[in-house]
């Protein structure tokens, strides 16, 4: 009977266990089963992180690092994939397979001067505990390339704290020491990144530059000696060496040397070129363009030595001929992106803005995706005050490439000096979020909010970048101005009036004029103002209320633009913040105005902005003092004519007994610096003097007074006026255009 029974209990317990599998703990098994699956699919996962990561440090190492990032960002991927694979959240694995990826991608984007991005990765990649010196070196470089070298000092010395032997972290600090001219300090860090890699031969590149910046031009041959028993084809070493050489036993011993090196090394290029550039560096350009032209035949699709030859050509003035070169390397096939960027950057540092444009556009064409071309071309076009194209052309770039500090920033300021600062303001905040904590930024947003009269949030902009750098002088600066709006209205104009009135006179009794009791109105400021002038001056005066209004609805469209068969015509109204924008732009609309006549309408013009009237001539003119300004105290300040010039066959300008001012500082300008301008109507106004404004937005008040005398190469038109070189009076158009 007992046997019977368990049995039949066994059985009852197989059924029930049977029923609990199929039932219930089926669930349990297939877990099992996909474990096991799993397991086989994460450990693939890993591997391909392990993988990707090999490959892309192999390439990069390789100097195919574009190709190497591709297998970072792969890396990455998997290692995202394989933390999402895991119960428990990111794991010790994982979290070194997120770690090597970032800091992998920190490291690519850096030496792909990418070093916002590079920071970025490079910061994620020390967020992910424990740490080592290669993440902390890597950001450091990135933090290095955006010249923030406090920030790299501190993660070069963490990276050490870990590695004192760390040698890569000596070696950033060896560069940050030599940027600062720290040369002894320097030269240190790099002999003790020798002291781990011996046979470093970019740290004894730099000890050989540290001894030549100390004056120990023998230490320096000596070091370079060694260096060169290390790699004896090593031309940096031999060009270092070449410097000590020069400063210890002059120009003469260092030809010597260097045509020694270009025999040693007939067929490299690089050995060749040292001699010129020897020639180059010391100023003998002639002798310099003489030598490259020589070597040309034997290596005429080079890049460095085409770049050379437009150095030359550009230094010593001959911009046509750098021209013809380009076109000469271009039509043969050998213009390189390198290249044209180079001839576009020589041109800008001449000062022809406008002119590097077409060759970083060439650059542009070779690779659309060539952001140093880019870039370069929006510096072009900041400098030259092309601020309308600068700004499309910025946002161009944000559709391609991502947003970066520099590029937002160009955009910001070139809105400002439109005066558009409502939109400075969106861009300043947007720079602002890529910076959080830059003073500087944060000065150029309270000082906007300033200008728009919003006084609360320019001091609270202020105060924030005064704590973090208490001598910002933007900041400080609107600090300022907000304590005086806070001020009766009557003594702030007072004090303007009495600073930058050009006749202010001190026996008139302006404290008694602008402390009227009952001075609550701009009409009463108006009249105050009419108590202290100068009885003749037609200049100084206010607009407000309705006619504030006006000024800013119509004033800043005064200009007309109507183009004939072989003629532009130009009618200006006045001249405002906006007006010489509106100009350039007309102005680099024409094509071929070379071979066109330009006629400028000055009638009835009574003049403005000075800065608006001096960019114009700026556009016009070549390098030159456009005009020099001179205050009551008798300072002078001048401004210029970069090389730029826009050109045109002849230039007509039309003038009456009421243009006056800016209007006859253009007119005196184009006149007296170029060859080609006619003068037509009747002699000008004669007023030679410009205006100062303070404006009141929320008064809607604005005051301007005489401020300075002008002059063009010491002439000034003063109750004088200037004389057309074509009589004429009339009211038709047409008849000044039949001249």
């Amino acid at each position: 009977m007992g046997k019977s029974k368990t049995k039949i209990l066994i059985l009852i317990f197989s059924v029930l266990l049977f029923i609990f599998i199929t039932a219930g703990c089926s669930r349990v098994l297939k877990q099992l089963v996909y474990n096991q699956r799993d397991d086989s699919y994460k450990n693939s996962v890993y591997e391909s992180a392990k993988a990707a990561n090999l490959k892309g440090v192999n390439l990069v190492e390789s100097n195919e690092v574009e190709n190497g990032l591709k297998y970072f960002e792969d890396a990455l991927d998997y290692a995202k994939e394989y933390q999402e694979l895991e119960y428990v959240g990111e794991s010790d694995v994982s979290g070194e397979l997120l770690s090597d990826a970032y800091n992998n991608l920190c490291w690519a984007y850096y030496l792909l001067s990418q070093f916002e991005l590079s920071l970025e990765y490079g910061d994620l990649a020390v967020e992910i505990l424990p740490n080592d010196s290669a993440e902390y070196n890597n950001r450091g470089n990135a933090y290095y390339g955006l010249g923030k070298y406090n920030e790299a000092m501190a993660d070069y010395d963490k990276a050490l704290e870990i590695d004192n032997e760390y040698s890569y972290a000596h070696f950033g600090k060896g560069l940050i020491h030599y940027n600062y001219e720290e040369y002894e300090k320097s030269l240190k860090e790099f002999e003790n990144c020798l002291q781990n890699r011996p046979d470093d031969i970019d740290a004894y590149h730099y000890i050989i530059w540290c001894h030549y910046n100390m004056g120990s031009y023998d230490e320096g041959i000596e070091v370079a000696d060694k260096a060169l028993s290390i790699d004896k084809n090593n031309l940096d070493i031999y060009d270092a060496k070449g410097y000590n050489i020069m400063a210890k036993s002059g120009f003469k011993e260092a030809e010597t040397y260097y045509k020694s090196i270009a025999n040693n090394f007939n067929d490299r290029i690089e050995a060749q070129l040292l001699v010129g550039i020897h020639y180059y560096n010391n100023y003998d350009y002639m002798a310099a363009l003489e030598y490259f032209s020589i070597i040309k035949d034997k290596f005429a699709s080079n890049t460095d030595l085409n770049c050379w030859i437009i150095s030359c050509y550009t230094a010593l003035g001959y911009m046509d001929e750098a021209d013809s070169f380009f076109q000469e390397v271009l039509e043969a096939g050998d213009a390189t992106i390198e290249f044209c960027n180079h001839i576009g950057n020589m041109f800008t540092d001449q000062g022809y803005y406008i002119e590097s444009i077409k060759y970083y556009d060439q650059a542009i064409n070779m690779d659309k995706k060539d952001r140093t071309a880019y870039s370069n071309k929006m510096y072009s076009l900041y400098y030259g005050k092309r601020y309308t194209r600068c700004i499309n052309h910025g946002n161009e770039m944000i559709k391609i490439f991502k947003e970066d500090y520099d590029l937002i920033g160009y955009i910001a300021e070139s809105h400002y000096n439109k005066s558009d600062y409502e939109e400075a303001l969106h861009f300043y905040e947007r720079a602002l979020m890529l910076r959080p904590n830059d003073d500087l930024l944060l000065s150029y947003i309270s000082d906007v909010y300033a200008i728009l009269g919003d006084y609360e949030n320019a001091a609270s902009y202020a105060d924030q970048a005064i704590s973090k750098n208490r001598n910002n002088e933007t900041a400080i600066a609107v600090k300022r101005t907000i304590e005086n709006r806070q001020r009766p209205i009557e003594v702030q104009i007072e004090e303007f009036v009495r600073t930058n009135y050009l006749y202010y006179n001190v026996d008139k009794d302006i404290d008694q004029a602008f402390q009227t009791k009952n001075m609550t109105t701009n009409l009463d400021i108006a009249k105050a103002l009419e108590n202290v002038k100068k009885s003749d001056d037609i200049f100084t005066f206010c607009i407000m209320d309705e006619a504030f209004d006006y000024y800013y609805e119509y004033y800043m469209t005064n200009v007309e633009h109507q183009g004939y068969e072989y003629m532009d015509y130009i009618r200006i109204y006045d001249f405002n913040t906006n007006t010489d924008d509106q100009i350039i732009e007309i102005l680099d609309s024409i094509e071929e105005p070379e071979n066109r006549i330009l006629a400028i309408d000055l009638r009835m013009n009574g003049g403005g902005d000075t800065l608006a009237a001096s960019n114009i001539l700026d556009a016009l003119l070549p390098s030159c003092v456009t005009c020099t300004l001179i205050d009551k105290n008798g300072y002078t300040y001048n401004y210029y004519s970069d090389a730029s010039q826009i050109k045109f066959k002849k230039i007509f300008i039309l003038v009456d007994e009421y243009s006056a001012s800016a209007a006859e500082l253009l007119t005196l300008g184009l006149k007296t610096y170029l060859n080609n301008v006619t003068v037509i109507g009747v002699n000008t106004f004669g007023k030679g003097v410009g205006q100062l404004v303070y404006e009141d937005k929320n008064r809607k008040l604005l005051v301007f007074v005489v401020n300075h005398f002008w002059n063009v190469r010491e002439q000034n038109i003063k109750e004088t006026g200037i004389s057309p070189d074509v009589e004429l009076i009339s009211d038709e158009v047409s008849d000044y255009l039949d001249v």
